[in-house]
């Protein structure tokens, strides 16, 4: 039979797809089309200091040169770490001026292949080149925390956002993603506003902390 018909995809909620494979091994029945997960690098350590001992990770994003920018929202800092797992630089700390951050949520890698860093607290994006120096800041327009933030092919960045009317009934509360657009000069122009039901989020994976009630990382599928 069709091997894809035994794989159950779920879709949360929120968006994200959980995909659940039988135990007799449906990327077997097709070799040629195989995924192979291999692991590069490993990070981060239990005990003892140093860059790769977190307090929070609340953030991963890959930058051109494929080295990976890890929020720490604890230390309210960005280790960047090279495709050896080596350790490069350290972006940030706790403060309210430009390249500070006091919570540091979402990282996404924008069309402009800059780094944008979303402060939960300070409710603004700061952004940095691959070199890891800040070229630019711009506040943000979302309402709702966590990750549902992310840019789509048109250079749309989209932040969810709820918005409260007054109808017959009552308050009635509206769920959209606000819009924006990059332009070549690096601004964000307001462009629309779409509802939620009419642009799901992509295709994620939640990275979650064993031993903790509800502590998790959600990261868009580079698919």
């Amino acid at each position: 039979g069709n091997a894809a018909e035994l794989v159950v995809v779920d879709t949360l909620p929120g968006g994200a797809l959980v995909v659940r494979n039988p135990a007799e091994g449906v990327w077997d029945r097709r070799p040629a089309e195989r995924w192979t997960v291999t692991e590069e690098f490993r990070i981060g350590r239990v005990e003892g200091d140093g860059p790769d001992a977190f307090g929070q990770i609340s953030g991963l994003a890959e930058d051109p040169l494929g080295r990976l920018w890890v929020a720490d929202a604890h230390a309210a800092e960005i280790r960047v770490f090279d495709q050896q797992g080596q350790h490069v630089r350290t972006i940030g700390g706790r403060g309210e001026g430009p390249g500070e951050f006091q919570r540091p949520t979402v990282l996404l890698r924008g069309p402009d292949d800059n780094i944008w860093i979303s402060d939960g607290l300070l409710l603004r994006w700061e952004i940095f080149d691959s070199a890891g120096v800040r070229v630019a800041g711009h506040p943000e327009k979302g309402t709702v925390g966590g990750g549902i933030r992310f840019w789509t092919p048109d250079r749309r960045l989209l932040e969810a956002s709820v918005r409260v009317s007054q109808g017959a009934q009552g308050l009635i509360t509206h769920s959209v993603y606000h819009a924006r657009r990059l332009e070549p000069d690096g601004t964000l122009v307001d462009v629309d506003s779409v509802p939620f039901p009419d642009l799901p989020e992509p295709p994620s994976v939640d990275f979650r902390q064993a031993g903790t009630q509800g502590y998790r990382i959600r990261t868009t599928l580079p698919l």
